[in-house]
């Protein structure tokens, strides 16, 4: 029933003033519904949303709004109409009428007021979020690009540090080992002493003859019997000792394979051994300053075999013979016969060396 019908009934006796009161409660009642839902919506406005969703949020907040003002002139229309011609209202005063109608509009203007506020509060943080968010955004792409700029700046820097290393590894190989003075030797190892002052750094032999192989225990059972005063099992003069443990000779061959050890774990003992008359040492890798001081003081000579291929160095060893430490396995001391065995030059006699520029 619109405003217009219900003013005329109440001011010529259709309505009873419970009726009237009853529908300005609805109207009240309407009013407050519609705050409600109002501050619901702004209230969602707080939360994280996106732009979209944002204008979305702005839209229906209008509506609502617009619905609100179309209430308040359902009331203002009542007001004026209950105003205009008093003298004819029969059941209750005019003037009760319009203060009640006051009231009504005074709840509703209240009302109205607190959901602009709540809804303007909330629209306020929901793009202060948006902007904090579009700035973090900022921030992240700055820091990216940074990242991007010190990435290629760290490339570059890592570029030319590696360009400067090959041309210095270059420039040490070139002093170290010059292409015109590397040579290759074949000789026997009974004829060792007499072709080490011939050797260099770098130089390429193919070693024939007896030599034993000792790992790391068989040397510490060597020093054992050193410390003891006892012979040893085998004759360290003018000697070469392989630092190799041979696996068990498959059908058919001689021995299995049979590739260097790591040389520094035998360090330690190398240097007594030089000063016993030891000749030659066969392994692999770098060793310490001690052992190549010994090496120049006993006028020795440190051979590289090539690490990593066993089976290829077994090709070359004709015969094998177990002398001591059977305890040991694979790293007992044996009696090998070398044919072509190749090895290069890792420190001569001068102290000069595969490993370092001197």
């Amino acid at each position: 029933m619109n405003s217009d019908r219900l003013l005329k009934k109440s001011l010529f006796g259709g309505f009873k003033r419970e009726d009237v009161l009853d529908y300005i409660e609805k109207l009240q009642s309407e009013n407050v519904s519609l705050a409600d839902e109002l501050r619901e919506k702004s209230a969602e406005c707080a939360e994280g949303v996106s732009a979209e969703e944002f204008e979305a949020l702005q839209a229906e907040n209008e509506e609502l709004k617009a619905e609100i003002e179309s209430l308040r002139s359902q009331i203002q229309e009542l007001q004026e109409k209950a105003s205009a011609d008093p003298s004819d209202y029969d059941k209750f005063s005019g003037e009760k009428s319009g203060a009640l109608i006051q009231d009504a509009m005074k709840y509703s203007d209240s009302l109205v007021n607190g959901a602009k506020e709540t809804a303007g509060k909330a629209l306020e943080t929901a793009g202060a979020s948006i902007n904090s968010a579009a700035s973090d955004i900022r921030s992240a792409g700055e820091r990216v690009t940074t990242a991007q700029v010190n990435l290629n700046y760290s490339l570059d820097a890592i570029k030319q540090s590696v360009d400067s290393l090959i041309e210095e590894l270059g420039s040490v190989s070139e002093k170290s080992v010059p292409e015109n003075k590397m040579s290759l030797f074949e000789f026997d190892l009974k004829d060792i002493r007499s072709r080490i002052p011939d050797l260099r750094a770098g130089d390429m032999v193919k070693l024939s003859g007896i030599c034993y192989t000792a790992r790391d225990a068989a040397h510490k059972k060597l020093f054992s019997l050193l410390d003891e005063g006892r012979d040893l099992p085998i004759d360290i003069k003018d000697a070469c000792i392989y630092f190799a443990g041979p696996t068990p000779a498959p059908e058919n061959l001689p021995i299995g394979s049979c590739g260097p050890t790591t040389s520094g774990r035998m360090d330690p003992y190398s240097p007594r051994l030089l000063d016993l008359g030891l000749a030659a040492m066969i392994g692999k890798g770098e060793r310490s300053e001690e052992v190549r001081q010994a090496v120049i003081r006993n006028k020795a000579v440190y051979f590289c075999a090539v690490g990593g291929a066993g089976a290829l160095c077994a090709k070359h060893i004709k015969a094998y013979e177990e002398i001591a430490f059977p305890e040991l396995g694979c790293e007992s001391i044996k009696r090998l016969e070398l044919e072509e065995f190749p090895v290069f030059v890792g420190i001569d006699c001068l102290g000069n060396t595969l490993f370092k520029e001197n």
